[in-house]
């Protein structure tokens, strides 16, 4: 067999075959707000799934959007610049139970009922002023974490009743280090 017959037949398949034949992201933006050239752009900062068609998106300006028909559509749940949030992270556990870190206003905000309404469940700004990150493992128990105000303790916290209740975990340890992206890496097996 001659050597280079291996060769060509890559050379010619590559040169024949279609770029996007193995694309497999698709824009998937029906119902979401364009981007605004007088504010910027809008920015998807955090995404959650429950299932193969149940989403959530949270964008950079306030909005908080659903799917449900796997990203085909989207509906927005009705969070707003109304609770002055630039919204950083966001939790889903089922379609009813949604937790949104609310960046800058320090707080974090929870629906039980798919985002007909709004609540605040922490917000303490002698303990941060930047919630930037919030896991839910069930619609009882999670974490959050928010930046340090001064030199004090980056902001741990954790709930065991639906957020009804967010409990310090770190009042001590680690002070004067600023959270942000140190601590925003983290995720959970179990």
């Amino acid at each position: 067999m001659n050597k280079s017959l291996p060769f060509l037949l890559t050379f010619v398949f590559l040169c024949t075959a279609r770029h996007d034949m193995n694309a497999q992201w698709v824009k998937a933006t029906n119902g979401l707000p364009p981007a605004d050239s007088s504010m910027g752009w809008e920015v998807a900062w955090a995404i959650d799934a429950v299932g193969q068609s149940t989403a959530v998106v949270g964008l950079s300006r306030g909005g908080v959007f659903r799917t449900t028909d796997g990203g085909a559509n989207w509906k927005s749940l009705g969070f707003s610049h109304s609770y002055h949030a630039e919204l950083v992270d966001l939790s889903m556990v089922d379609s009813s139970h949604i937790w949104v870190a609310g960046g800058y206003s320090g707080a974090i905000y929870a629906t039980s009922n798919g985002g007909q309404t709004w609540n605040v469940q922490f917000y303490d700004t002698t303990k941060t002023d930047f919630i930037n990150y919030i896991r839910m493992f069930d619609p009882q128990n999670g974490v959050a974490m928010g930046d340090a105000v001064g030199n004090g303790p980056p902001l741990f916290l954790r709930t065991t009743d639906a957020g009804l209740h967010w409990v310090s975990m770190n009042d001590t340890a680690l002070r004067g280090c600023a959270s942000g992206d140190t601590w925003r890496r983290l995720d959970f097996v179990n």
